[in-house]
């Protein structure tokens, strides 16, 4: 039976021992490991910034991004840059790519943590937001009202 990588990986299986950047991989995940332990334990978040990791060829990244798997929950927020959030297959533990208007990766990121804050709205976005449905509600009650008007003067009361 086929292991998949990260089993691979700990069980040190032949073909993955060839991969060029085999200590690079195994130390991301080990920091990434450390760092989801001391999540679950003190509720700190952390993030290994890929782009500041020792260079990757494209063979070790790919074993890293299937090393940590896809998990349940993808997000896409469009801001000044375009932010993917992909959850891995172990919850707390999320890779969020950072993407210039062009799409080309500007920054990527392994978070753990229990929400990544790029998903996480500010205080001053949500009091934004109830001003929003505020003025919403009182056109809606105002719509409502004329609406009100205009069918009883239709049927003459």
């Amino acid at each position: 039976m086929l292991k998949r990588p990260a089993e691979q990986l700990a069980s040190g299986a032949p073909g993955w021992k060839r991969l060029p950047n085999l200590a690079i991989a195994k130390k991301i995940l080990d920091d990434v490991r450390a760092a989801l332990a001391e999540l679950a334990a003190s509720g700190r978040a952390q993030a290994v910034d890929l782009k500041q990791a020792p260079r990757m060829d494209e063979q070790t990244y790919a074993f890293l991004r299937e090393a940590l798997g896809y998990g349940e929950v993808t997000a896409r927020v469009d801001a000044e840059m375009q932010v993917e959030v992909c959850e891995t297959q172990y919850p707390g533990v999320w890779w969020t790519a950072y993407r210039n208007g062009k799409g080309e990766v500007m920054t990527e990121m392994i978070e753990i943590t229990l929400m990544p804050k790029i998903l996480q709205p500010s205080k001053d976005d949500i009091e934004a937001g109830l001003q929003r449905w505020a003025s919403a509600a009182a056109a809606r009650e105002t719509e409502t009202a004329a609406s009100g008007d205009q069918r009883r003067d239709a049927e003459g009361v």
